[in-house]
């Protein structure tokens, strides 16, 4: 009868990590501008042979869809068309370095979300993406399954914090999950 008990609790338990919630904090003042950064693309650069990344296809229109990146972490992403310059919104949340025309190196530094701005040849902005710095969901998911293969458990992002539900067989398994989803979402 526990592990039913158990099981139906987590099944409707959602547990936050990450930042405090309250509702004053949810109507705080916005956070002041900051100015952008631009950096050119290299003009001779070659693209590495072995680069992983993401790929952004530029459409027609000018948002290029959504970048996740892991706080402390990086990811090189590649756009489809040459760019002349990338700008970030917001360096404060992450760095975006250019390795060639086609390629860039983001780190998240922060966590937040900005965007960058791809600027072609011809000056006009070819897409904006918006990048977002978040704890690295991807890690903390392969960790829970490694450590808990049997169980379903469910996690994802939700502004700065993580939010961890699903079903677990047992009380020591569902501490088990959050004393690991602790450990991927340090507080400062």
């Amino acid at each position: 009868m526990s592990n039913v008990l158990v099981r139906a609790a987590l099944t409707v338990a959602v547990i936050v990590f990450g930042a405090a919630f309250s509702p004053a904090s949810a109507q705080s003042a916005p956070k002041p501008l900051v100015p952008m950064k631009t950096v050119a693309a290299p003009q001779n650069a070659v693209a590495p042979a072995a680069a992983a990344g993401r790929r952004v296809s530029i459409p027609g229109t000018p948002h290029g869809g959504e970048f996740v990146v892991p706080v402390n972490k990086s990811q090189l992403l590649q756009v489809d068309r040459p760019f002349r310059e990338v700008s970030i919104g917001n360096p404060d949340i992450a760095d975006v370095v250019p390795l060639t025309r086609s390629m860039v190196y983001v780190l998240g530094k922060t966590l937040g979300s900005t965007n960058l701005s791809f600027i072609g040849a011809n000056g006009q902005v070819m897409a904006v993406v918006d990048l977002v710095v978040s704890y690295d969901i991807t890690g903390l998911k392969a960790k829970l399954f490694e450590l808990m293969p049997d169980e379903h458990i469910n996690v994802y992002p939700a502004g700065d914090a993580v939010v961890v539900g699903g079903q677990v067989s047992s009380a020591a398994q569902m501490n088990r999950a959050l004393d690991v989803a602790k450990r991927y979402t340090p507080t400062s």
